[in-house]
């Protein structure tokens, strides 16, 4: 019996072929910061887990020591885990494309996920300022520090990330980015 080599049309990751351009392809494609359904979106959905899993235990806690806003708590922890599930699943692509369709956004709201999620900001800000208000005077700064780089870098990097890509619309076919890191 003779060694019959693999098919060249299988791909370089399969028969061991190390053809640069591929794997220089399929690197840059695994960890574009601009793009979706990678390894950074993943991290980013992750990192997103992480935070509502941290709340919800400091939901449990204070509800166990009676104190501190036990349902504030849990809130933000349900908040961080639909954050989470929006980045894993890119739900906010598919708000942007029915608002676009909808309300024919363009230019800077051509992410028009940007309208409703602006909007939960603003209603979760408003509501949580006496929360915010009653923390120790360091995790209110940071809290409020993390919040709003959070809240600004999704709202100026995807605006940011579209104009750098040359893209004022969508379907693009996801080439370029539709929100960088909401």
């Amino acid at each position: 019996h003779s060694f019959t080599p693999p098919s060249r049309s299988l791909s370089p990751a399969v028969t061991g072929d190390t053809d640069r351009p591929f794997l220089q392809a399929t690197f840059r494609r695994l960890f574009d910061l601009n793009g979706e359904g990678n390894v950074p979106a993943w991290f980013s959905a992750s990192l997103l887990l992480l935070c509502s899993l941290l709340l919800l235990i400091i939901a449990v806690q204070t509800t166990q020591a009676r104190s501190g806003y036990p349902r504030r708590w849990g809130a933000l922890a349900l908040l961080f885990l639909f954050l989470s599930l929006d980045e894993a699943a890119r739900l906010y692509e598919a708000i942007s494309l029915a608002l676009r369709a909808r309300l024919g956004t363009r230019g800077a709201l051509v992410h028009a996920w940007v309208i409703p999620y602006g909007m939960l900001a603003l209603a979760v800000a408003a509501s949580y300022a006496r929360f915010v208000l009653h923390l120790p005077r360091l995790t209110r700064r940071l809290f409020l520090l993390a919040g709003g780089l959070y809240v600004g870098g999704a709202l100026r990097y995807g605006n940011a990330s579209r104009r750098a890509s040359g893209n004022t619309q969508l379907g693009d076919g996801g080439q370029s980015t539709l929100c960088g890191a909401r």
